[in-house]
């Protein structure tokens, strides 16, 4: 009934490849709202640099099908970073939730409830191998099932999606397509 898979080239993926050094942010590591950064808009981060590398998917489906379940970072080498923290914000700048584990967001915020909107904002911090604070971000789509069995989604931003299970961790870059079933 008219399902595709979504097929990420490596060459469409590594166009989408950006590297922040530092994110702009408009108030304390505490705050509960922030002003959303527009370098991080649909964009894939990269960080790798000092045998550190750190990549953040723009994707999840938090819907219990064993694919992409969680949003958490990719961390190539997690005994090489320190201090690390997620931020995740709504569009409005409001803080929907936030750790200092790399476990993984389930999709629900900090309330308990589950998150209904679409997109928002992520940002990261930590510490490198060699002491260097780090800070980038990009942006987040948050996709649930639709009634017709596939995710929802928008076609405008079928391109800015990027899961976690499309990353090679032995080459630090993005080769696979999604398990994910998108609708058309």
């Amino acid at each position: 009934m008219g399902y595709k898979r979504m097929a990420i080239s490596v060459l469409s993926v590594s166009m989408l490849f950006v590297l922040f050094s530092e994110c702009k942010k408009a108030k304390d590591a505490g705050a509960t709202t922030t002003t959303l950064d527009s370098n991080c808009n649909n964009l894939i981060s990269i960080y790798s640099a000092d045998s550190t590398a750190i990549a953040l998917s723009t994707a999840f489906s938090p819907n219990g099908d064993g694919k992409n379940d969680l949003y958490r970072p990719i961390i190539l080498y997690p005994k090489k970073i320190s201090n690390f923290s997620l931020s995740i914000y709504k569009q409005s700048g409001a803080l929907v939730y936030q750790t200092s584990s790399t476990s993984g967001w389930d999709g629900v915020d900090m309330s308990g409830a589950k998150s209904t909107d679409y997109k928002y904002q992520v940002k990261v911090s930590f510490t490198n191998a060699s002491g260097i604070k780090v800070d980038t971000c990009t942006y987040l789509f948050l996709l649930r099932n639709s009634s017709a069995g596939c995710l929802n989604d928008v076609a405008a931003d079928k391109a800015s999606y990027f899961f976690e299970d499309q990353f090679n961790v032995t080459t630090g870059k993005a080769a696979y397509t999604t398990n994910e079933t998108l609708c058309n």
